[in-house]
């Protein structure tokens, strides 16, 4: 997203547009705040203790 931010150079009005049309055209929803701390808490906390690399790209993966 920092990229196609930049593409829109202070243009936000056109970028928020943009983004509201691909969430409407992929049936998407925004995330409430409850789901975005899940997002980010639970590869952290899946992939603790994943020392091998072959590990976490197969568990991200999953």
């Amino acid at each position: 997203m920092g990229t196609l931010s930049a593409l829109y150079d202070g243009r936000t009005d056109t970028l928020v547009d943009h983004q509201i049309l691909a969430y409407q055209a992929l049936y998407l929803s925004p995330m409430a705040e409850y789901q975005r701390r899940y997002v980010t808490r639970w590869p952290k906390e899946r992939l603790a203790g994943q020392h091998n690399r072959s590990d976490m790209l197969h568990e991200l993966k999953r």
